[in-house]
């Protein structure tokens, strides 16, 4: 039954997803040549933004997997899937053709899509019971419980690339790299959030549908007192060696080290108040309900 409930959502999640997606997709192929002239002022750049283009389906379709795999325990799987699949085959497939040029660069992170889009359908399969029935699950409740969230993360994707964009526009290439650099490389500290949200999330849920707010508050406290601990010692290392990590990207991006360190201090406020922003999603839900 719980199975069957959560491949409902699984399949509806997935679909809305999937053509939303496609949707976004198509027409950032038809618009290619206009965003690659207004944005970096060359529409050279539309062959590139093709080819990113077709990941964004993969992308949203291995993320709602993802999360599907942690909605049957397998954690390790799901993160893998999240969170360590593409970076790695970018980085491997990178050195293994001495990538040159952003073109080559963008075919790596697109395979890499492709490889993750497929072990998350194989482990899904894999994971999830024989007889795969699949309740109804009503729309109307899952866009209400949904969109809060999905407003959520697209403010969070705005804030992570609007000033990038902006740069991107009026400023020139070298400190758009070193702003990207930075910014980049500070969301290191990003990792102590997936990890402990990857534990505490589906607790989360337990303890929200059992309504149990005295134990959701507790591990609200202590998820978030476990990440600030967690990314004080990654916070110290990046404020003060911040040049010269940096440096390791180039010796002209050394100049970059104080954007660096106001965007670590981000990292690890985003990590501590993230918890208590879905504790207080929770409570809200419950106090509508």
């Amino acid at each position: 039954m719980i199975f069957s409930l959560l491949n409902g959502v699984f399949c509806k999640s997935l679909l809305w997803a999937v053509t939303l997606s496609s949707t976004l997709a198509i027409v950032t192929i038809i618009f290619r040549r206009n965003i690659g002239s207004s944005l970096f002022g060359d529409s050279g750049f539309g062959i590139i933004i093709l080819s990113m283009a077709f990941a964004i389906p993969l992308v949203s379709s291995y993320t709602i997997m993802a999360q599907a795999l942690q909605g049957l325990r397998q954690a390790v799987k799901s993160m893998t899937v999240l969170n360590l699949i593409v970076p790695l085959g970018v980085i491997l497939g990178v050195v293994s053709i001495s990538a040159e040029t952003a073109l080559e660069a963008s075919f790596a992170y697109l395979i890499s899509c492709i490889l993750a889009s497929v072990v998350a359908i194989y482990w899904w399969i894999s994971n999830s019971p024989r007889s795969r029935t699949r309740s109804y699950y009503s729309s109307k409740v899952l866009a209400e419980s949904c969109i809060p969230l999905w407003g959520a993360a697209i403010l969070s994707q705005v804030i992570n690339w609007s000033a990038q964009l902006i740069i991107g526009i009026s400023g020139t290439s070298q400190e758009v790299a070193i702003f990207a650099t930075a910014q980049r490389t500070s969301m290191l500290t990003s990792l102590v959030l997936v990890a402990v949200n990857a534990i505490a999330a589906p607790k989360f849920a337990s303890m929200f549908s059992n309504d149990d707010m005295s134990g959701l508050q507790r591990v609200a406290i202590w998820s978030t007192r476990l990440m600030f601990v967690a990314a004080i010692p990654a916070l110290g290392i990046m404020i003060f060696f911040s040049s010269w990590l940096m440096a390791l990207f180039g010796p002209e991006f050394r100049e970059g080290g104080v954007v660096f360190n106001c965007f670590s201090w981000w990292s690890v406020c985003k990590c501590c108040f993230w918890i208590c922003w879905i504790f207080a999603y929770y409570d809200r839900s419950r106090k509508r309900a």
